[in-house]
């Protein structure tokens, strides 16, 4: 028996002068969830230009894939569908203009909110994270780079 893959890839947008991270708050069913940018992989897409598309849909602005920054390495089904197994890789990305994404900036999350949002990384709690793969590359991103934020 085979079981289908769920190729997600994810973007990290750095705010230098906000010194916050991007994440976006969508309604999926009936559920808000938060995440960061991105979205499923698109058959003849490579995972560069996915993440382009994504920036383009969910922003209106165009993103630059700049580095990989990590990916899941363990089994993870996936929340939505039943019987898939999701792959999900992320990239460090820039935007020449962040101050076009029409995104609020945020202390606290707010769990009734949908859209761009941008949120200090040290302030955020994982678990309002609800994918996986999101609080470990959160966890991860602040290990690394602790002193943009102290």
């Amino acid at each position: 028996m085979s079981y289908p893959f769920n190729i997600r890839v994810y973007f990290l947008l750095w705010n230098e002068e906000r010194r916050q991270l991007l994440f976006s708050s969508e309604k999926i069913g009936n559920r808000i969830y938060l995440k960061f940018p991105g979205g499923g992989l698109e058959y003849g897409e490579g995972t560069r230009e996915c993440v382009e598309r994504e920036g383009m849909e969910e922003l209106g602005v165009s993103i630059r894939p700049e580095k990989l920054f990590g990916m899941t390495e363990n089994f993870l089904p996936s929340l939505f569908k039943s019987g898939e197994q999701v792959l999900a890789i992320y990239y460090l990305a820039g935007c020449d203009e962040p101050k076009q994404i029409h995104a609020p900036e945020g202390s606290d999350y707010d769990s009734n909110y949908t859209g761009p949002i941008w949120l200090s990384p040290e302030r955020i709690d994982p678990e309002h994270l609800v994918l996986a793969s999101d609080k470990e590359i959160l966890e991860k991103f602040k290990r690394k780079f602790r002193d943009l934020f102290a």
